[in-house]
C-alpha cells in the first residue's frame, strides 16, 4: 500500500468514508485520561500445547544460568511442539513476544510483569520462551525479568530470535520428524521451496487438503520461489472471500493477533478460521503466522475506500483494549501516517511521562516529513524528556532499535498517602480495580469481577447466596449453581487479596462489600457530575461545562466492556451509554451557545461516535466549523451526515439540515 504523504489528505478521506474520524476521535479521547498504557494480551498468550506437530527443537542446553537463544527463520518451528516439549518437564512455559515498539525499559517491565505473574497453569520460575527479531532486546528483555522476580530461581529460558532469509547461516533447522502423508509428484518441489521450514510445508500441506485433488500439486510445480507458492495458494484459498473481508485479514495480517472481542474481526474469525495461518493461543487469542504475511498482504492489497472505515472500526477495538501502542503501528505499517499522527498526538504526552521517549521517537520518526511539523512541541517534550532521565538516544539501525542507548533511569516512587481502606473501582470501560491505592493485576477468571460489579452496583446492600447464583448461573441446577458461587468468590477473594489483605466481600445476611471500605465508583461519580452540570445549566455555563467535563473523563466507555455477555449488564449499560450521550449534547449546545466552538465540535464529535444518525449534532457541527472558518469541514460534515442516514437508516437528510448545507454553501451568515 502506498502511504499518503501528509495526514491532510487522508483525514478528508477519512471524513468522506462513514465518520471514520468521529471514531477515532472517540479512541483518542477514551485514552486521554489513562494514567497507565497496556499492551495485547494476546503478546504474552503462550501457544496451545500440541505434541503432534512435527519439528522439535534442540533443548538439551538449556540452563538457569544461560539463556538459550535459538536463530530461526519464520515458518520453521511449530511453537506448539516447543510449548508441547517444555510442558513435558513439568511447568508449562511462559511465552512473550517482543515488538519493534518495545524500546523503553518501562514497556519491557509491563511485559515482564505481566508473564511474572503467571496463566493458568505457570508460575514463577517456569520456563520462558521470548520470541523476537533482536538478539539484543531479547536480552535486554530476560534481564528485566530477573530483576522483577528476584526471590525466585533463575528461570530457564529460550529465545527464539528470528533472521531474515539470506543472513541465516547461524540457523537451527529443527528435526524433521515423522513424515506428513506425500502431496503426490509435486512433494519433492514442496520441500525444495520450503527449505527445511518444517512448520510452513506443514501449513501449506493442510491448506492443500482444502483444494481439490491434484490443485495443490499443480500449483507447487508452477511456482518458482516459496513467495510465488504462498501467494498463488493463498489467492486460491481466498477466492470466494469478499473483498471487505479481505481487506480485514490484510489488518490483522499486520497486527499479528486476532481475538472475539474485536467485534470488527468477527467477519474473519467466521470466514477464514479454517486456514492454515492461525496459531491458537491460550485465552482465546490467535496469532496469525508471520511466514503467511507477505502473501496475504500481496493478495489482499485493496482499494483505499473500503479500508478507511474497517482500519477506523479496528483500532477503536485495539484502543479501547488498551493497546494504542499496537494502534499507531497498525496506523503506520498499512500506509495511515495521518491515522498514526492523531493517535500519538493524543497520548504522545503521556507516553513520555510513562517513560517511553524511544518508542515516541521511533513513531515520530516514521511519519512522513510533512507529519512530523504537527508533531513539534511533542519532539520538544520528547528532548526534554531525554534530558531529565539522562538518556542517550542514538541513532537507530534495523527496525529502529537504538545501536547505543542506555536506560532511562528513574527514581524511587514518589509515596502518596492512601487509606489502606479505600477502595477505587471503574467499571466505566474495562474493569480496574485497586485497594488501598495497588491495583489488583490480575484476574483468574471473569465470574469474579462481574460479581464484584454487580455488588459494587447494588450500592453494598446485602446480596442473598440464592439470588447471586439465579442471576449468574440461571440455568444450572440449584447445588451446581451454589458450588459455582463459592469457587467464584473464593478466586474473588484470592485476587483482591493479592493486592491487599483488606478483606473487601464479605458475608452478613447475604453477600455485601466490607462497609468499613471507602468506595470510590466511577459510576457513581459520572452520574454526580452529569447532576452537577444540570444543576449549573441556568446560573453558571462555565461550571455546567466543568462539571459535564467530569463527567466524559469518568466515562472511559460502556460499562463493562469487557464482559459484554452477561445478562444482567444490559439495561445498567444502556442506562449509562444513553446518559453519556445526553451530557455529551448537552455540553456540545451548551459550549456552541457559550461562543466554546472547539470544545462544541470535540463534544459532538465524541456523541456522533457512539451515535452517528443524531442529525441535529451533524447540525451543531456544520455550524460550529462555519464560525470556526472552517466551512469545509461544515460541508465534509454534511456529507458524512448524509452517507451514514443512507447507509444506515436508508433516508435522505431533513429539510433543516438542507437548508443549512445550502446557506454554507452560499456563504451566508450562520
Amino acid at each position: 500500500m502506498t502511504p499518503i504523504g501528509g495526514p491532510s489528505l487522508e483525514y478528508s478521506i477519512a471524513y468522506r468514508r462513514r465518520g471514520m474520524w468521529s471514531t477515532l476521535i472517540r479512541s483518542v479521547m477514551a485514552v486521554r485520561h489513562l494514567r497507565w498504557l497496556v499492551m495485547l494480551h494476546g503478546r504474552w498468550a503462550a501457544p496451545v500445547p500440541d505434541p503432534v506437530r512435527r519439528g522439535s527443537l534442540p533443548l538439551g542446553g538449556l540452563s538457569p544460568s544461560h539463556p538459550l537463544i535459538i536463530d530461526v527463520l519464520h515458518g520453521d518451528v511449530h511453537v506448539q511442539r516447543v510449548a508441547a516439549d517444555l510442558t513435558e518437564s513439568g511447568r508449562p512455559p511462559r511465552w512473550v513476544r517482543l515488538a519493534a515498539y518495545d524500546l523503553d525499559r518501562p514497556a519491557l517491565d509491563a511485559l515482564a510483569a505481566a508473564i511474572a505473574n503467571g496463566t493458568a497453569g505457570t508460575a514463577a520460575g517456569s520456563p520462558v520462551v521470548v520470541e523476537s527479531d533482536d538478539r539484543r532486546q531479547a536480552e535486554s528483555f530476560l534481564s528485566r525479568l530477573a530483576s522483577i522476580e528476584p526471590a525466585e530461581p533463575t528461570p530457564c529460558a529460550v529465545v527464539l530470535h528470528y533472521v531474515r532469509p539470506g543472513a541465516d547461516r547461524g540457523r537451527v533447522t529443527p528435526t524433521r520428524g515423522p513424515a506428513t502423508r506425500p502431496i503426490g509428484p509435486g512433494d519433492a518441489a514442496l520441500q525444495r521451496l520450503t527449505g527445511g521450514r518444517w512448520a510452513l510445508h506443514d501449513s501449506v500441506f493442510e491448506a492443500g487438503r482444502r483444494l481439490r485433488p491434484g490443485e495443490l500439486a499443480d500449483i507447487v510445480e508452477r511456482s518458482r520461489g516459496l513467495d510465488e507458492l504462498t501467494t498463488r495458494l493463498t489467492a486460491r484459498l481466498l477466492q470466494h472471500v469478499p473483498t471487505r473481508t479481505r481487506t480485514l485479514l490484510d489488518l490483522v495480517a499486520l497486527l499479528g493477533y486476532c481475538h472475539p472481542r474485536f467485534a470488527s474481526l468477527e467477519p474473519v474469525l467466521d470466514a477464514c478460521d479454517h486456514l492454515p495461518w492461525w496459531t491458537d493461543l491460550t485465552g482465546g487469542w490467535r496469532r496469525f503466522d508471520p511466514a503467511w504475511r507477505d502473501a496475504v498482504h500481496a493478495v489482499c492489497r485493496s482499494d483505499r475506500r473500503p479500508q478507511v472505515p474497517l482500519l477506523g472500526r479496528l483500532v477503536s477495538d485495539i484502543a479501547d483494549d488498551g493497546a494504542h501502542d499496537a494502534a499507531i503501528e497498525l496506523c503506520l505499517d498499512a500506509g495511515y501516517p495521518g491515522t498514526a499522527s492523531d493517535l500519538l498526538a493524543g497520548i504522545g504526552p503521556d507516553l513520555l511521562a510513562a517513560g517511553r521517549p524511544l518508542a515516541v521517537r521511533r513513531w515520530i520518526r516514521r511519519l512522513p516529513r510533512s507529519g512530523r511539523r504537527r508533531h513539534r512541541m511533542l519532539a520538544v517534550q520528547l528532548r526534554a524528556a531525554r534530558r531529565t532521565s539522562g538518556e542517550a538516544v542514538g541513532p537507530t539501525g534495523g527496525r529502529g532499535r537504538p545501536r547505543h542507548a542506555t536506560q532511562p533511569t528513574h527514581g524511587p516512587p514518589r509515596s502518596v498517602a492512601v487509606s489502606p481502606l479505600a477502595l477505587q473501582v471503574r467499571l466505566l470501560g474495562t474493569v480496574d480495580v485497586a485497594i488501598g491505592g495497588r491495583p489488583v493485576r490480575h484476574w483468574h477468571g471473569r465470574k469474579g469481577t462481574t460479581l464484584l460489579a454487580y455488588l459494587l452496583m447494588h450500592d453494598g446492600r446485602p446480596i442473598p447466596r440464592d439470588s447471586l447464583a439465579v442471576t449468574f448461573w440461571p440455568d444450572a441446577p440449584p447445588d451446581a449453581s451454589r458450588n459455582r458461587l463459592h469457587v467464584a468468590l473464593h478466586t474473588l477473594r484470592g485476587d483482591l487479596q493479592a493486592a491487599s489483605p483488606v478483606p473487601v466481600v464479605v458475608f452478613q445476611h447475604g453477600y455485601q462489600l466490607n462497609p468499613e471500605l471507602d468506595i470510590r465508583l466511577d459510576t457513581q461519580e459520572f452520574e454526580r457530575a452529569a447532576a452537577r452540570g444540570e444543576r449549573a445549566e441556568r446560573e453558571d455555563i462555565n461550571v455546567a461545562l466543568a462539571a459535564y467535563q467530569d463527567a466524559v473523563r469518568e466515562y472511559r466507555g460502556d460499562l463493562l466492556s469487557d464482559h459484554p455477555y452477561e445478562d444482567w449488564t444490559l439495561l445498567p449499560r444502556e442506562h449509562y451509554r444513553v446518559r453519556m450521550l445526553d451530557v455529551l449534547g448537552r455540553a456540545a449546545q451548551l459550549a456552541f451557545d457559550a461562543g466554546r466552538y472547539p470544545e462544541s465540535v470535540q463534544a459532538g464529535q465524541r456523541l456522533l461516535a457512539l451515535d452517528f444518525c443524531r442529525e441535529d449534532l451533524h447540525r451543531l457541527l456544520m455550524r460550529a466549523y462555519t464560525r470556526l472558518g472552517r466551512p469545509h469541514l461544515a460541508l465534509h460534515q454534511f456529507e458524512i451526515c448524509s452517507r451514514q442516514l443512507r447507509q444506515e437508516l436508508d433516508m435522505a437528510p431533513a429539510r433543516e439540515t438542507v437548508e443549512l448545507h445550502t446557506r454554507i454553501r452560499a456563504r451566508l451568515a450562520i
